[in-house]
Parts: C-alpha cells; sequence; structure tokens
C-alpha cells in the first residue's frame, strides 16, 4: 500500500491512544515521598489494559530511590500489544513549603515489546522490539489538606533500539529521544492517610515525524513509531509510614 495511503490509515484508527507503534513510555509520576523512611508503592492501568506498578523509597534525608516495571496480557491472538519492562531510578527531594514538594530523579530501563493491530484501511501490521532507555525527571507536587494531591511531572527519555522490526524488515531506527508529561491527581477515598486513588493524564512525544520517500519500505515504519501518544490511567497508592486518621 502507498506510504500516503497506510499513514492517515493508521492516524485515524487513533492507534496512538495506546502507544507508539513498538514504543510502551512509562508514566512520569512525580513521588509525593517527603521525609527519611518513608515510602509509596502505586499501581495503575492505562486504557490499553496495560498495568504499571512502582516503588520509591528514601533511605535518607533528601534521597530517593524507586524501581517500576510494566506489563501488558495477552487479550487475543490477532491484535494484541505485549509488554514487559523493568526500570530503576535515583534522585532527591526538597520541601519548597509545607505543601509544596520538588523531587528530582535519574533512571535506566530496558523493555520487550510485540503489537500487532489492525489498520482502518484493511491490512495488518505488527513491530517488534527491544530498547534501553535512560531517563531523566523532574516534578512539582501540592499536597492538599485533606490526604490527596496533585502533581506535574516531565521526563526526557532517551531511547536505544537494540531491536525494532515490523512485520517483513528491520527498521533502520536505532534512537529517539521523548518528552513525557503527566498531571496527576490524587484523591483521599477515606480509608485512611495510607491510601489514594490516582487518576493520570499526560503525553509521549518524540520529534515530528519527517514525510519520507514514498518508495522506501521502511518510511511508514520509522515514522510511526514516532508518533505521540496519550497516556491516561487509573490506579491505587499505598503510603505504609502514613499513620491513619
Amino acid at each position: 500500500m502507498p506510504l500516503l495511503l497506510r499513514i492517515p490509515g493508521a492516524l485515524g484508527s487513533l492507534m496512538f491512544l495506546a502507544g507508539c507503534g513498538a514504543y510502551a513510555p512509562t508514566s512520569p509520576a512525580v513521588p509525593m515521598v517527603e521525609s527519611k523512611g518513608e515510602a509509596e508503592v502505586s499501581g495503575s492501568m492505562q486504557l490499553n489494559g496495560r498495568v504499571e506498578a512502582r516503588g520509591v523509597y528514601s533511605p535518607a534525608r533528601h534521597l530517593l530511590v524507586g524501581v517500576g516495571g510494566s506489563t501488558r496480557p495477552n487479550f487475543s491472538s490477532s491484535t494484541f500489544f505485549r509488554v514487559q519492562q523493568v526500570e530503576a531510578m535515583a534522585g532527591g527531594y526538597a520541601k519548597l513549603s509545607e505543601q509544596v514538594l520538588f523531587s528530582g530523579m535519574l533512571g535506566a530501563g530496558a523493555a520487550r515489546t510485540n503489537r500487532r493491530f489492525q489498520e482502518i484501511l484493511g491490512g495488518r501490521e505488527q513491530y517488534q522490539a527491544r530498547y534501553s532507555t535512560l531517563f531523566g525527571q523532574g516534578g512539582l507536587g501540592w499536597q492538599f489538606d485533606n490526604g490527596g494531591s496533585l502533581s506535574l511531572g516531565y521526563r526526557l527519555t532517551a531511547v536505544r533500539f537494540r531491536r525494532l522490526r515490523d512485520e517483513a524488515q528491520d527498521l533502520p531506527l536505532q534512537r529517539m529521544s521523548r518528552h513525557e508529561i503527566l498531571l496527576n491527581l490524587r484523591h483521599n477515598p477515606g480509608w485512611g492517610a495510607q491510601w489514594q486513588t490516582q487518576t493520570s493524564i499526560g503525553i509521549s512525544a518524540g520529534r515530528r515525524p519527517g514525510d519520507g520517500a514514498d518508495d522506501d519500505p521502511t518510511a511508514f515504519g520509522v515514522q510511526y513509531i514516532q508518533l505521540p501518544s496519550f497516556l491516561v490511567s487509573l490506579g491505587l497508592v499505598w503510603r505504609p509510614g502514613l499513620r491513619n486518621w
């Protein structure tokens, strides 16, 4: 199928809502840990069914360490987005006021993905990838008196593909960078100070794809991998160090 027909078909299918081809962005959630010995564990599910989990701990004043991962089970044998992903991070935090918290972290990760989907104009596409990531993120969080919080996080991610292939051929994209922004709202559901629900919405975007040559068989795949994607999820947070009211 000509490239100019395939790109509108992919865009029209809105597959970018669930991710970018073979790349599965991790939500840059801002941890609300603010003292030594405090920890938080969170779990969330995105709209496409991908589950994320993250744990963050402060072993010393102003120091943060954390691990995270994501996976997506296989719901179908004909269309699917399988993900296995892990990451580790370290950084610090500082209270700017009684209610405002700043944090920054550096980290690295690795992922394996396999995605097959139906094009809106017919036909089927499949992408497979193995890649590693290096990232830095920062964010601000506002703690509410009722136990909830609002935070805004930004992550710059450098992606290095160790394998990237569509259904028929290897793709020549080896590296890309992503700008990832997340707005995160936490709410206390009345189960005590240790528990919060969270709603997150954000976007992961890279450089704008070029048009490419119509006769280049890899142009569509390279451009599709770099498309933006939305991050929308619902989850639960457990902060074991906090005392119930």
